[in-house]
Formats: C-alpha cells, structure tokens, sequence
C-alpha cells in the first residue's frame, strides 16, 4: 500500500516494461547461430621490445629495529629487488653502506 491505496507490484512491472515493446521487444523471436570460435596458435613470441625494470632497494636495519622482514616482504612483494647489505648497520657505518649499495647496484637496470 502507498498513501492508503493498493498497487498491485506485477501489474506496475508488466506496464513499465511495457512501454517500449514496440521498439525493443523483451522476447526477441529471430534465432541467432551461434558466433564462430576463433583460434591461432604461434610457433615463437617476439620479445617486447622494452625491457621491464626492477629498481632495486636498500632496507638499512638498525640495533633495535625489527621490521625488516615485513618490509622485504612489502619490497618483493611490489615487484622490486632488494638488499639488506648488512644483517646490522651501526649509525656511523651508515655512509659506507650506501657507497657499497651504490657500488654494487649502479647499472643494475642498464
């Protein structure tokens, strides 16, 4: 009921859809055939012509610190590589951890 009379739902359904069923009818009569399966099959892959870059991270891991496995699992998980050049990297070695990762990784994506 709506504001005290009765609607019968159906009945408002059928003439809703009703509107238009001359220009789109709900119960299309014309048989379709099926659409043709296409297929291929190839002998070799050409290789993309851009390469695909995997940047590379340093994760530093300080005394008292411990998040470096959920963050090596973050890195990886992203598609990056990573180093954790040093199980424990102490405040004043921290330069020298850089240049080695520097070193090492400078043409890592050439």
């Amino acid at each position: 009921t709506f504001d005290g009379q009765r609607i019968d739902l159906a009945a408002l359904i059928e003439k809703y859809d009703s509107r238009l069923e001359d220009v789109f009818p709900r119960d299309a009569k014309q048989k379709y055939d099926a659409a043709p399966v296409f297929t291929t099959t190839a002998d070799s892959w050409k290789k993309p012509a851009a390469a695909v870059v995997r940047p590379t991270m340093l994760i530093p891991v300080f005394p008292g610190t411990n998040c470096e496995y959920e963050s090596a699992k973050a890195v990886e998980d992203a598609g990056l590589r990573l180093d954790i050049s040093a199980p424990t990297v102490e405040a004043r070695s921290m330069p020298e951890a850089i240049d080695k990762f520097l070193a090492t990784h400078s043409n890592a994506n050439a």
